[in-house]
């Protein structure tokens, strides 16, 4: 979540959010939230989605996709999964 600037009381938001991209059986997605006046932007935040079935991750159909990018009016871009990143402290670190 970043916040980039503070919303007051009295003023109205809009919000949003669109497909980013997809990564193996994910897809992520960003959401914005503005002022509706101004346009000024108040927070965006990076989601990931997954879709799951019986307690399994499972893939997107791809009729899901297909419809959103005729409302996008574009593909949304698929790209392998991701190897994990380590995060965290090391071991040498918890060791201490």
């Amino acid at each position: 979540m970043l916040y980039e600037s503070e919303g007051l009381p009295d003023e109205e938001f809009v919000g949003a959010m669109r497909y980013v991209r997809r990564e193996g059986k994910a897809s992520v997605l960003e959401q914005r939230l503005v002022e509706r006046a101004t346009g000024r932007a108040v927070a965006r935040a990076w989601v990931v989605q997954l879709l799951v079935q019986d307690g399994k991750v499972v893939e997107w159909p791809e009729a899901y996709f297909a419809r959103v990018a005729a409302i996008e009016g574009r593909e949304i871009p698929i790209g392998p999964r991701r190897p994990p990143e380590a995060w965290g402290p090391s071991d040498s670190e918890r060791a201490e």
